[in-house]
């Protein structure tokens, strides 16, 4: 689990489910973890509370529902947390901490303070981090592996001739990654091709551009080898081809709108291209 600086929140995204029991007769009591999906007090109210933040903005969403599953109870606005200066901060307002890293927070509802729960640094899941580990698994693992250069002419190409080549394994399109089933969520992470950078191996500059088109449509990548890569020493030497796909990465979170994953992810293929020299023949 990835620890981050709790006045330092609003610079990720991140999701933190709380579950605690309380009384509608007093504020706000601690808010503990707890892995029950609801848990009741003696008046048959729970009381739960959601922090969120993407797009580098906070929500907080807590919600008291009867014990039974019957519904909300009628407390149900936009709230946020605020950290509790240690100075004006007692265990009378919070409780006992459930960790030695946690720091207490008073909750508002609105303008109005309705009471004081902890915040524990472990207990906060990185839905960020989560959906861009996914993402770089699935390129590494899955897509990376399935891609391939292939060229045209096949065997081998001839200095001034236009060599044609494309990735193999790939078409552009996006690509929907298995969903990731994290703390009760879903995470769906769709991968889009952004561009390809060709590196035809005989110190040319790198071009930009597609994955090409395959044979026998005439790709959109192209290159002239002036030079060939083959000797009398090596009459089957070659270049590396390389191409660099860029890939952005978006993920949505239980079905909400969609949230970049930053930054882009890249793969690379490569394949070797045999270049000879045509000799002129007289008769």
């Amino acid at each position: 689990m990835v620890r981050y600086k709790l006045d330092q929140l609003l610079l990720a995204s991140l999701v933190l489910v709380l579950v605690a029991t309380t009384s509608f007769a007093s504020p706000v009591a601690a808010l503990v973890r707890d892995s029950n999906d609801a848990p009741v007090t003696s008046n048959g109210s729970m009381l739960r509370v959601r922090l969120a933040i993407s797009g580098g903005q906070m929500s907080v969403d807590l919600r008291w529902e009867d014990g039974g599953g019957g519904g909300g109870s009628g407390r149900d606005c936009t709230y946020r947390v605020v950290e509790i200066p240690e100075a004006s901060f007692s265990l009378r307002d919070a409780g006992e901490p459930p960790s030695e890293a946690a720091r207490p927070y008073w909750i508002y509802c609105g303008g109005a303070r309705e009471g004081a729960t902890w915040i524990d640094p472990e207990d906060v899941v990185d839905y960020d981090e989560i959906a861009r580990t996914g993402a770089a698994e699935y390129v590494r693992d899955v897509l990376g592996p399935g891609l391939a250069i292939s060229t045209n002419p096949a065997s081998y190409g001839l200095v001034g001739m236009p060599t044609w080549n494309w990735v193999d394994g790939w078409d552009g399109q996006p690509i929907a990654v298995p969903t990731i089933s994290a703390f009760g969520d879903s995470v769906d992470i769709t991968l889009r091709f952004q561009q390809a950078r060709w590196d035809f191996g005989d110190g040319t500059p790198t071009q930009s551009g597609d994955l090409g088109r395959v044979y026998p449509v005439e790709s959109t990548v192209q290159h002239n080898y002036t030079v060939r890569s083959t000797s009398r020493a090596e009459p089957d030497g070659t270049y590396t081809v390389a191409a660099t796909a860029t890939i952005s990465a978006t993920y949505r979170l239980n079905g909400g709108p969609e949230i970049a994953v930053d930054p882009p992810l890249t793969t690379t293929a490569t394949a070797p291209v045999i270049i000879r020299q045509a000799q002129a023949v007289l008769s």
